[in-house]
């Protein structure tokens, strides 16, 4: 009993901080938008309409892209997954990825719940530990671009420039440290020493599966830096539709800089949410606009994450696949 009240306990604090950090990002947003000014908003707002249905295309591909990634890091056992059911779960995860803190983390667990029925536990949780640290080295490598983009426009000792390269080499030792816990099995005679006898076993199995392939797998990573290429230009879609004068792929990749170190600050807060919108709305000198401008990049960002988490909602109702008796 004591360890279902504790239970209860910790899923309490969980809520009052995801509720917590969403208000806050609300109320950040809020201010820069008053700032901001209704009218300049909407004047920079406004031009992206037309270009939502290609936003929205970019979207899908570079969630394609991670549904190629998760079928590769699966190996040999993603024969196993019907493809129906890996593209509905990634849809599914993909509106997690907004909706919670670590929206990665919680995502990838998303698709292990989902997958898991097809392969088996150990295998889902390996390849979602996987996954969770080929999306940090994605962010490594799609950094080394933006790092040179903002070199070349704002200098190599800006503020900016090396912000990015803290965020890179910060996701870059994160993703280490996730494969190396993922392959070492301290965890699972650590927990046959507190008798939890059940769990290391899983444990023993899920490191067995961890260790069966190479460090950093590079197929599934190509897939992921792709995705993470389609973003790229999606944000300098929407840099060119807000006004941002004299966009090119460099300062499409210092807006893609710029969204990554709000992901690194913003980690906690579902979708960002205030991060994004600070991020955006402090590098407005940098990107070469004005601060309304720069904080309407932000704002089309979350109408996309909104899209999405609508579509993420709907396909357990909508999109039903026969057979299916996974936890919707």
């Amino acid at each position: 009993m004591g360890q279902v009240q504790q239970a209860s306990r910790r899923l309490g604090w969980q809520g009052l901080l995801r509720a917590a950090f969403g208000i806050a990002g609300v109320v950040v947003v809020v201010l820069l938008v008053r700032q901001a000014g209704r009218d300049a908003l909407l004047e920079a707002l406004t031009p992206v309409v037309p270009w939502l249905p290609a936003l929205l295309v970019l979207d899908l591909l570079r969630i394609g892209a991670d549904a190629h990634a998760t079928r590769l890091a699966y190996g040999e056992r993603a024969a196993a997954i019907p493809l129906a059911r890996l593209l509905r779960a990634q849809l599914i995860a993909n509106a997690v990825t907004y909706l919670a803190p670590a929206g990665r983390t919680a995502a990838e667990a998303t698709k292990a719940v989902l997958l898991a029925r097809f392969t088996s536990w150990p295998e889902a949780t390996a390849a979602a530990a996987l996954m969770q640290a080929l999306a940090l080295f994605g962010g490594a490598v799609i950094s080394v671009p933006c790092v040179v983009a903002a070199g070349l426009i704002l200098g190599f000792s800006a503020k900016i420039t090396l912000l990015i390269v803290a965020q890179g080499v910060g996701v870059t030792l994160s993703g280490l440290v996730v494969r190396g816990a993922s392959r070492s099995p301290g965890l699972a005679a650590w927990l046959g020493r507190l008798r939890f006898r059940r769990v290391a076993d899983g444990a023993q199995e899920f490191h067995a599966v961890s260790r069966g392939g190479p460090l950093v797998p590079l197929r599934p990573l190509l897939s992921i830096s792709i995705g993470r290429a389609f973003q790229v230009a999606q944000y300098g879609i929407i840099a060119h539709a807000v006004g941002v004068l004299h966009v090119t792929v460099l300062g499409a990749l210092l807006a893609q800089g710029v969204n990554m170190v709000a992901l690194a600050v913003g980690v906690l807060v579902p979708g960002q949410l205030g991060a994004t919108d600070g991020a955006f709305a402090l590098s407005a000198e940098a990107l070469g606009t004005t601060m309304p401008r720069a904080l309407a990049i932000a704002l089309v960002a979350h109408v996309l994450q909104v899209i999405w988490i609508v579509v993420g909602t709907l396909v357990p109702t909508a999109w039903r696949v026969e057979g299916a008796n996974e936890p919707d």
